[in-house]
């Protein structure tokens, strides 16, 4: 499960980058950049693994089908869909564009672009989900922008 987010997120990366004529060494780090930023999906499902935990102290049976009919309540409906990745990257970009300098006129649409997606996605899942999902979401945005400030410095 992990190891597939990560080796794809590097051969991904890593591939553009050379087809895009970047330096082998920099595609290398452009990969495993990425490769880090593929782990971060199933970063939820240690809030799973506690959720479980919860559920057997309350009768839950013990095993994986059991495990996964709980985690897959915030497992993949949390960090999977494709608006969670388009917003999660809008979050890298635009830490990146603010901490580079690289602003320009466009940065606070940028920015309001991003905060309208982090605050779509939190109240949907709000609705549909309930807190919990909204929470994890939410740590798993905040997770995005601290790593990508520190990979940005």
């Amino acid at each position: 499960m992990f190891i597939g987010h990560e080796v794809s997120a590097f051969v991904l990366a890593a591939s553009i980058a050379v087809v895009a004529g970047v330096k082998q060494s920099r595609a290398l780090t452009i990969g495993m950049i990425a490769g880090c930023f593929g782990v971060l999906p199933d970063l939820d499902i240690f809030y799973a693994a506690v959720s479980y935990l919860f559920a057997i102290g309350q009768g839950t049976a013990i095993g994986w089908n059991a495990f996964w009919g709980i985690a897959n309540n915030v497992h993949r409906i949390v960090t999977h869909p494709l608006p969670v990745a388009v917003t999660g990257a809008l979050i890298a970009w635009t830490v990146a564009t603010i901490v580079s300098g690289n602003s320009n006129r466009r940065t606070p649409i940028l920015a309001v672009g991003t905060g309208g997606g982090i605050m779509l996605i939190a109240v949907s899942y709000f609705e549909s989900v309930g807190p919990e999902a909204t929470a994890v979401a939410i740590i798993y945005f905040a997770t995005i922008a601290v790593v990508g400030l520190y990979l940005s410095t």
